[in-house]
């Protein structure tokens, strides 16, 4: 069709449509309103999808463990062993699941670990408060008891928040017996120059953040102490006989198998115990038959 034909055909359907005689302005209004409308119901609809899928992300992150945290660590890696959590022998993935996030979200914790059924057990087997007693047979009757070793970042003042953290999702208790990171053991002879030297090699180490130091008197009290119910021993030592000793609270997060090389060779020392959870391991594969073994023995 040529132009001049389509222009008249235009013209000829112009006269056959009735003039509009409403208001174009109130018309381009409502077009106007309709669109923004619209765009605003879009806005809304966007937002409710975007709210729902946070807070779908939300909802599975409060019930879904992320796996492989910081704090999360093999058990032969764990920096010491403060406390364990035991939760209940028919805990659901979501109790299992609440009881790592708040380890990973509290400050309480610095580190922790799964922890075998045999090794439970079998660490149980050192503690004898009735606590102790009645979760080792708890674990010995379930084998699928799960329970974490739990490294405390301010040992021992976190462990009630810790347990206030946990509630009653499982049972939280203290395995630190006030033990020091380090221990530094003097030879019985070792003179008070060779005594000064290792002060002053304590003194210069910025990760060391307290010091007790236990001269021969203090080592016999403390020897009293632990052999009060032997008396016969005691009768028999005397504070000459006893080593001096350091003991060293180390820093959160610093490793502490670094201490051993800094004191063991120095003059006058005799031995440098790091705290760690070579104690508490047992050789080799833990399996169930390991855990029937642990449980037939009798506690330590």
């Amino acid at each position: 069709m040529h132009t001049d034909e389509l222009r008249a055909e235009l013209a000829e359907l112009a006269n056959d449509v009735d003039p509009f005689t409403g208001d174009v302005g109130a018309v381009r209004y409502r077009v106007n309103r309709s669109r923004i409308t619209t765009a605003l119901v879009a806005a809304v609809v966007a937002g409710a999808v975007l709210t729902g899928a946070v807070a779908l992300s939300h909802s599975r992150s409060s019930r879904i463990h992320v796996a492989h945290s910081v704090k999360d660590v093999d058990l032969a890696q764990l920096r010491a062993f403060d406390a364990v959590v035991v939760l209940a022998p028919d805990a659901t993935p979501d109790a299992i699941s609440r009881v790592q996030t708040v380890l990973d979200s509290t400050l309480a914790v610095a580190q922790y670990a799964s922890l075998p059924a045999a090794t439970l057990a079998f660490d149980l087997g050192y503690s004898r408060t009735p606590a102790a007693a009645d979760l080792r047979t708890r674990v010995c009757a379930n084998p699928s008891t799960r329970s974490f070793a739990v490294t405390l970042a301010h040992a021992p003042a976190s462990l009630d928040e810790l347990t206030a953290a946990i509630g009653t999702d499982a049972a939280v208790l203290s395995f630190a017996n006030g033990v020091s990171d380090v221990q530094i053991f003097m030879h019985v002879e070792a003179s008070a120059a060779e005594v000064a030297a290792v002060r002053d090699q304590i003194a210069s180490n910025s990760d060391i953040v307290k010091t007790t130091f236990l001269d021969h008197q203090a080592a016999f009290e403390e020897f009293k102490r632990l052999f009060a119910d032997q008396p016969v021993i005691v009768e028999n030592e005397t504070p000459a006989g006893l080593p001096e000793s350091f003991r060293l609270d180390v820093r959160d997060g610093v490793p502490l198998d670094q201490f051993e090389p800094i004191f063991k060779n120095m003059p006058g020392v005799n031995e440098v115990i790091v705290r760690n959870t070579g104690f508490w391991l047992l050789p080799g594969q833990l399996t169930a038959g390991g855990l029937a073994e642990v449980c037939s023995s009798k506690p330590l």
